[in-house]
């Protein structure tokens, strides 16, 4: 009986030594600290049965060290060390903002929104092609192949909504198949689908012919980003908006004055350079006056502002010239040299086709689609090149000339202006953008999802730390002064 009345005393000091800790309520941790109170709870019960106990020598357990393996157990019940929180697959945080943007919180971990069995964004916002049922975005039975266009007019990425129904895009465009073997300007047909061919593309090699996408310009071999502020000229010497192509081959304002000595000099022979109303210097042309010269022939190359040196038609004015027909070349501004068409107001001309190519400011030559409003035209798609001042042209999303356009996913390229075109992100104002990651791309940073884009008075330079960049803004890949 000793043995009985020793360990009930135990318990009942136990009890007290661990007080209102044994009532703390468990966390989330609480497994591990089950296992350590039943093993104390095993320690006081090693004494011996009553049948035993004539038996065996009889060992009173240590009342002291009993307490504090429960002490010990009931502590690992208190609240874990404050640990990270905001990011994907993470707590909330308890202040404001609970999450990285555009994390949401649910279920009290952070996690991505809109897509498909993901928690719904703020407002119930979800994908195309989604809807927000039960704080969760589930498939919809539109914006599909043959089925109907979501909001009247939506349809998933690849498909044109085409009386009220999503069907596949005409051939011709990005990820169609090809017409008889060709595709729209700045595709490729491969394998019977219409692509970006490995060459052509921003950054990477020319195509035969010093060929690139439609918005940029073959330089040294390369395709460049061209018509912006700062950029390359596009093919035949043009820019965007009101930008006009200096001496230097660089996009940028138009001169208020006449170019050095008032003359260009182009090719051409003395005979018809007379008759334009130029001066041959022994090898070239040399006109006065505000002229675009381009390749045409002097069948069409006469009367009106034109004028044809004997091997380049030199329009006056303020124009862009670019690949076309007759057939399509014709009315308003247009004037057809017999090789290019060239049309006033300041437009951009990038690929497209004549089923998207019309209306509102666009107009189709033949074989580009020409826009006004001082646009740049960068890769997208229908689903989401819409609203505001954009453009889609059949092959390409014309934004305003004043955005920053760089590679981003439309899970970081929304709201405060930015504009997800399907394949681009456009930010509402001239930025540099460079490589990093989302890490370190904060604060004065914006993250569109595969760049980092910082004001463009800062220089930045390749950096491998954010130690060697004191002073100065690390993107995750360079350090910005």
């Amino acid at each position: 009986m000793r043995g009985v009345v020793v360990l009930a005393f135990v318990f009942m000091v136990a009890g007290c030594a661990t007080g209102e800790e044994i009532d703390t309520p468990r966390t989330r941790d609480s497994g591990g600290a089950d296992a350590e109170r039943d093993t104390a709870m095993d320690a006081l019960d090693t004494g011996p049965s009553e049948t035993d106990a004539g038996d065996a020598d009889v060992t009173e357990p240590d009342a002291a060290d009993a307490s504090d393996a429960l002490s010990d157990a009931t502590d690992a019940d208190a609240e874990p060390d404050a640990e990270s929180c905001g990011a994907d697959g993470e707590l909330c945080c308890v202040e404001s903002p609970r999450c990285e943007d555009p994390l949401v919180c649910f279920g009290g971990v952070c996690s991505t929104c809109g897509g498909p069995t993901e928690p719904c964004c703020a407002g119930g916002a979800c994908m195309l092609g989604l809807m927000c049922e039960e704080a969760r975005c589930t498939s919809l039975s539109c914006g599909a192949a043959s089925q109907p266009c979501c909001d009247g007019a939506l349809c998933n990425a690849g498909l044109l909504c085409m009386a009220g129904s999503c069907r596949a895009p005409p051939c011709g465009s990005e990820g169609a198949s090809c017409c008889d073997g060709r595709c729209n300007l700045g595709l490729a047909c491969n394998a019977g689908t219409c692509t970006m061919d490995a060459c052509g593309r921003e950054g990477s090699s020319c195509c035969p012919g010093r060929i690139c996408a439609s918005g940029n310009a073959c330089r040294d071999g390369t395709c460049v980003r061209c018509g912006g502020f700062g950029q390359a000229c596009c093919d035949r010497a043009t820019c965007g908006g009101s930008l006009s192509c200096s001496g230097a081959g660089i996009c940028g304002n138009r001169p208020t004055g006449p170019a050095p000595g008032g003359t260009q000099c182009v090719a051409g022979n003395p005979t018809y350079c007379r008759s334009a109303g130029g001066t041959w210097n022994g090898t070239q042309c040399c006109l006065s006056g505000d002229l675009v010269c381009t390749s045409g022939n002097l069948t069409y190359c006469r009367g009106g502002d034109m004028r044809w040196t004997g091997s380049q038609c030199c329009v006056g004015g303020e124009r862009s010239c670019t690949n076309g027909n007759i057939t399509y070349c014709r009315g308003g501004d247009a004037v057809w040299t017999g090789a290019a068409c060239c049309l006033g107001g300041g437009r951009t001309c990038t690929g497209g086709n004549i089923t998207y190519c019309r209306g509102g400011d666009a107009f189709w030559t033949g074989a580009s689609c020409c826009v006004g409003g001082g646009r740049q035209c960068v890769s997208g798609n229908i689903t989401y090149c819409r609203g505001g001042s954009t453009v889609w042209t059949g092959g390409s999303c014309c934004v305003d000339s004043g955005m920053s356009c760089t590679a981003g996913n439309i899970t970081y390229c929304r709201g405060g202006g930015r504009l997800w075109t399907g394949a681009t992100c456009c930010l509402p104002e001239i930025r540099q953008c460079v490589a990093g990651n989302l890490t370190f791309c904060r604060g004065e940073g914006e993250w569109t999802g595969a760049s980092c884009c910082v004001a463009v008075e800062r220089v930045c330079e390749p950096a491998t730390s954010s130690a060697a960049c004191r002073g100065g803004f690390f993107t995750g890949a360079y350090c910005c002064r």
